[in-house]
């Protein structure tokens, strides 16, 4: 095996296998890249078994071969190098790596590399822009859990049907919903739940890659998704549980409404914070018809107390307290001037809506509050 290719191209396109590549393998040869020339291009494969990633890099090939080198290595070996071109040479049990006066030898592993299914109908699969999956990387995939115990939570759900699509994601503390028009699939119908992390791997991938569009294709199969770009395949295996039934907790109606500036409340929250972090991170909210109160203390950060004019409310006073967090993630994900609060007591969940996107809601379960 031996080729010889644009270092810019490698070295974009290792930067694109980096994201997918397993960092503690259960199998050594899950660690490596495997290499395969093609007609005139050098195809790159990583996976985990999981999540799966296949680029493929126009390459002068002088002699075709195929090898799995150890990943870690040629990764930061190529990282480094500043020459135009590079060559890539197999001898015996290492790969000869030369970029202009730089000479490395990467270890080779001698396992058959796993092959995994990156197939799809292009008649089946749907073509979504990049800021798709960006909005819903944004906006959606934050709510998800990163507890591996509870697998349906570290997921997003897709759920298309009837004119609409419902993407979702929570905690089992917070949940985000966007409905929307935009299509998924070219069925009728579609409910899988997709893991977060491949979502943003695809979203850094498709970005580094500058590619703008992404093919989107559900093999039920062999229970994944692909993902696919002008110069990428990306494979992620579905989550299989059961999701939820996240619509019984939405509110349908509200006793207090408010509405508040949404910088001054992201603001406030943040000065809560600094007095909360090494306790429960809780700040209780005091709602009346004029002014939202905050109140926020430990035992060993002290005490916060802060006022905020209200915009407008309907209904009665309340006072509810919450994870400062949990509201500043979403605080950070709008642009609005304004934030809408709904709310039915002091343990029931809430809803926080930007009104200039009345299709994303974000539902936060309050917190009892340390005394």
């Amino acid at each position: 095996m031996q080729v010889s290719i644009e270092q810019k191209l490698l070295a974009t396109n290792i930067k694109a296998l980096n994201k997918c590549l397993s960092r503690r393998p259960h199998l050594p040869i899950l660690g490596g890249i495997h290499l395969k020339t093609l007609e005139s291009a050098l195809e790159m494969t990583v996976t985990d078994m999981s999540l799966g990633l296949k680029v493929r890099v126009p390459a002068q090939i002088d002699e075709p071969g195929e090898t799995t080198v150890v990943g870690k290595n040629f990764i930061e070996a190529i990282s480094f190098f500043d020459d135009k071109q590079t060559s890539l040479t197999l001898e015996d049990t290492q790969m000869l790596v030369k970029n202009g006066r730089d000479r490395v030898k990467i270890p080779v592993i001698s396992d058959d590399y796993p092959q995994f299914d990156d197939s799809y109908n292009s008649d089946e699969s749907l073509k979504k822009k990049l800021s798709f999956w960006e909005y819903i990387g944004k906006n959606i995939a934050f709510a998800a859990s990163s507890d591996q115990s509870r697998p349906a939570l570290t997921g997003i759900l897709l759920k298309a049907g009837g004119q609409k699509t419902q993407i979702v994601c929570t905690d089992g503390f917070r949940l985000a919903i966007w409905e929307t028009k935009e299509q998924v699939n070219q069925a009728e119908e579609l409910e899988v739940i997709i893991s977060a992390k491949a979502v943003s791997d695809l979203i850094t991938i498709a970005g580094v890659l500058d590619e703008e569009q992404v093919q989107f294709y559900h093999n039920p199969a062999n229970e994944q998704v692909i993902f696919a770009g002008e110069h990428f395949v990306m494979f992620s295996k579905l989550i299989s549980a059961n999701y939820p039934p996240f619509s019984k907790i939405v509110p349908l109606e509200f006793a207090t409404e408010v509405t508040l500036s949404r910088e001054l409340l992201a603001r406030n929250l943040t000065k809560a914070s600094v007095f909360t972090r090494a306790d429960s991170n809780t700040v209780k909210l005091h709602l009346s018809e004029t002014e939202v109160g905050f109140e926020a203390a430990s035992l060993g950060d002290g005490s916060f107390q802060g006022q905020q004019e209200v915009i407008k409310m309907t209904g009665s006073s309340l006072d509810i307290a919450f994870n400062i967090k949990y509201l500043l993630d979403f605080l950070s994900t709008r642009g609005g001037e304004t934030i809408w609060l709904g709310c039915n007591g002091p343990t029931s969940p809430a809803m926080l809506k930007d009104p200039g996107e009345s299709d994303l809601i974000y539902i936060a379960m309050p917190f009892k509050p340390k005394n």
